[in-house]
């Protein structure tokens, strides 16, 4: 959506409280009102020109009063939402949208960065969510692969050695002829000792 700032005219609705400091700043230019026609009076004409000025803020005061509302400008932020093919004024402070506007047919024709932005809202909006979506599977990742119904697959750890079944069995022979039992080796016969000769005396 093409975004821009400006100025927009709304209507501000008073709150009981400002709706309060109202009737007090109309009481207050009320009595002014009154010492300078008093004071008009004693004086001459000089005073004339601030009593109508009182005059005329009296009256807007109790007509704010009455009507419990005004017109405010507020800076917002213009953007053209072109889903609903309408201007949108958004208070930047609340993020509220406090104006709408039908877009015109000049205001319909897109440039190209309007263009590109409005191709991704409709693909995002279009676009469905996957949660079924599957990755590999990989052997020791703590996880067991799963058919179509959800149920965990058995792997038969028995297979693994299929190409070669004996080899289990030659690596224990090796195991056996490359480490023979000492209890097992025969003693060297020992060679019977002769009878010592009797010396002359």
């Amino acid at each position: 959506m093409s975004e821009l700032k400006e100025y927009v005219e709304i209507k501000y609705f008073y709150s009981q409280e400002e709706k309060n400091n109202l009737a007090i700043s109309l009481a207050e230019k009320t009595v002014e009102k009154s010492e300078l026609e008093e004071e008009k009076k004693a004086s001459g004409s000089q005073y004339k020109s601030k009593i109508d000025g009182l005059a005329a803020n009296m009256n807007i005061l109790s007509r704010q009063i009455k009507d419990g509302w005004e017109h405010r400008k507020i800076y917002a932020r213009k953007r053209k939402n072109l889903l609903l093919g309408i201007w949108e004024w958004v208070d930047e402070e609340t993020g509220e949208v406090i104006k709408t506007e039908r877009l015109s047919g000049k205001d319909m024709q897109l440039s190209i960065e309007e263009q590109r932005a409005y191709e991704e809202q409709q693909r995002m909006q279009n676009e469905p969510i996957d949660d079924d979506s599957k990755g590999p599977f990989l052997l020791g990742s703590g996880d067991q692969p799963k058919d179509d119904s959800g149920v965990v697959e058995d792997i038969d750890h028995e297979d693994v050695n299929e190409e070669n079944p004996d080899e289990g069995e030659t690596g224990e022979q090796e195991s056996a002829t490359e480490d023979p039992d000492p209890l097992d080796e025969e003693e060297p016969e020992q060679k019977p000792k002769r009878p010592r000769k009797p010396r002359k005396k």
